[in-house]
């Protein structure tokens, strides 16, 4: 893997290189069999699926946030909170439109084996480029209440996002890490000593740390990934243009849910 790339997440430098960075598999072709789909997503805990969603779907949410930063809609706010476009939008018709749409509860129900309910904190994240923002490496499970395999995170980009634009990256094999372990290994490398959720914004040192690679993709708008709560995953920095992305996330029927889950999200709800 040869590239002059330069990434980093959260302001600190990860090398581009094959020691550190391998391409995320499209499992698209899985789309139509809904047995092999499950399967690989038990396997590996997170699928690729290129063009999961219309693109024209995808183009009217990426259009409606881009009016309302065009509006100023509260866009120097802190991002989410009351008054920013992506706090906005999350309440609008268009963005209950998109989450509904029926791709993400049919591969819920695939992949969580059985009925499933959407929940309502859904969110918005606009990066743009020199921000230095990121998210750390971390495993949705620390954020669910038990049993945490009943839920599952579908990752949408909403405009196309080539690696210098800072997506999503997936720990290799990390269904099989032991994630206490890593996070107690690599504690003094945090950042937020009062939230101990997150792992590390030290991306290289997840790596070294857990002999696994970050696996990378040049997305496309309306390609999905999913993938399990055990997943270690984390974002790097916007570098060149911006990046527009949506979480979406589903859960058993039967699942216990915490209530902030199913309340429409805010940047400083907490949860």
């Amino acid at each position: 893997m040869e590239t002059k790339e330069q990434l980093s997440s959260n302001g600190i430098p990860i090398p581009f290189e094959a020691a550190r960075f391998v391409p995320m598999s499209d499992r698209s072709e899985l789309l139509h069999n809904a047995h092999a789909l499950h399967d690989e997503y038990a396997r590996v805990g997170h699928v690729l699926l290129r063009g999961a969603i219309p693109f024209d779907v995808v183009d009217g949410l990426r259009a409606r946030f881009f009016e309302l930063m065009h509006e100023g809609s509260g866009a120097m706010l802190g991002h989410g909170l009351k008054g920013h476009p992506a706090h906005t939008l999350v309440r609008e018709p268009i963005f209950e439109g998109f989450t509904q749409h029926p791709t993400f509860r049919v591969l819920a129900a695939v992949l969580l084996d059985g009925p499933v309910v959407l929940l309502k904190r859904s969110i918005i994240r606009h990066f743009v480029s020199g921000s230095r923002l990121a998210s750390r490496a971390h495993a949705d499970r620390d954020y669910f209440t038990p049993p945490r395999h009943h839920f599952v995170t579908f990752w949408v980009p909403l405009v196309d996002v080539p690696l210098a634009a800072g997506g999503l990256v997936v720990l290799e094999d990390s269904v099989n890490v032991d994630i206490e372990n890593l996070r107690r290994t690599l504690d003094r490398t945090r950042d937020r000593l009062s939230d101990s959720r997150p792992i590390s914004p030290h991306l290289e040192d997840v790596a070294r740390a857990s002999e696994r690679r970050w696996l990378f993709s040049h997305y496309r708008a309306g390609d999905v990934v999913a993938f399990s709560p055990q997943v270690v995953h984390a974002s790097l920095d916007c570098q060149e243009g911006s990046r527009l992305s949506a979480d979406i996330r589903f859960a058993k029927a039967t699942a216990q849910i915490d209530p902030r889950w199913m309340q429409p999200w805010s940047g400083d709800d907490g949860a």
